[in-house]
């Protein structure tokens, strides 16, 4: 099993296209655990655009793609992961958020018969201070 290497770098840019909306571009390296036989784990390459808009002072949408790259140390393994997805947060008060959201997410590997693809809805509070 080798040495896992590589430059990890996170990058964030964000632009405030009016007083309402916000455009986000994330970017960053990281290294992956892995149970894979031979390997010592994974480099991983990601970047997401995220795209809120501010429809009420208490109601916010956002949009989100994102990419992702993994590279196994000492094997012949890639995996790839597609990301998009949706969002709506209502503010309750200032401290509790309600969130729903949905999300697409595809997962292509290059090991035959390990892609996945997944429809994720997912609600909840969230509470900030």
């Amino acid at each position: 099993m080798g040495d896992l290497k590589g430059p990890l770098l996170d990058a964030s840019l964000v632009w405030q296209a009016s007083p309402l909306t916000r455009v986000s571009l994330k970017a960053g390296t990281e290294f992956l655990e892995t149970t894979q036989a031979g390997s010592a784990g994974a480099l991983g390459h990601r970047i997401g655009l995220l795209v809120t808009h501010d429809l009420l002072r208490n109601l916010q949408i956002g949009l989100n793609a994102d990419y992702s790259r993994a590279s196994y140390s000492g094997i012949n393994r890639t995996e790839q992961t597609f990301v998009a997805g949706a969002r709506i947060d209502y503010k309750i008060d200032r401290n509790f958020v309600f969130r729903t959201s949905y999300s697409y997410e595809r997962a292509i590997s290059s090991i035959p018969n390990n892609s996945s693809t997944a429809h994720v809805f997912l609600a909840g509070i969230r509470l900030q201070h």
